[in-house]
């Protein structure tokens, strides 16, 4: 199985995007039709790493965030995008790491043979995995070459 770890803040959404949500810089569509044509040329799966999961996982307390996540969900499936899975949330007195995260999900995989995964994050808070992290922008989101280095990688 091909794995893209995806973060949606800087990936999906910008600085500027136009969509907004109560204040928050909603999915840009031109940002998932970029993801949804690596999916296509590669048949890799997605897996959230965004905060944005975080609204699955507290929905009772945090009604907002469970709303958001709703409608992320529903506007990638619009797209025939689809959530396989969601990493762990850890909260390491109020910082989460996201390779923690991703190693933990990695574990719990291991009977699935993930063949290859990108990441695909504005951030870098992903050690040991800093050769698999296509690093976007905030001011960007996905550009057409993170694309092309996403689809080399799961090559």
């Amino acid at each position: 199985m091909k794995v893209i770890f995806l973060d949606i803040d800087g990936v999906l959404n910008y600085e500027g995007c136009p969509v907004m949500i109560n204040g928050i810089y909603f999915v840009d569509d031109e940002r998932i039709k970029l993801l949804k044509s690596i999916i296509d040329r590669t048949g890799a799966r997605i897996v959230l790493s965004s905060t944005w999961r975080y609204g699955k996982f507290l929905k009772d307390d945090s009604p907002r965030e469970y709303r958001l996540f709703k409608r992320l969900k529903k506007r990638l499936e619009e797209h025939e995008i689809f959530i396989t899975s969601y990493t762990p949330v850890f909260d390491y007195e109020g910082r989460a790491y996201r390779g923690d995260e991703i190693s933990a999900w990695l574990e719990g995989w291991k009977g699935n043979a993930v063949e290859s995964f990108v990441i695909l994050d504005d951030n870098n808070d992903i050690e040991p995995y800093s050769d698999h992290l296509i690093q976007t922008s905030w001011q960007t989101g996905l550009t057409s070459e993170d694309v092309e280095k996403a689809v080399m990688a799961l090559e």
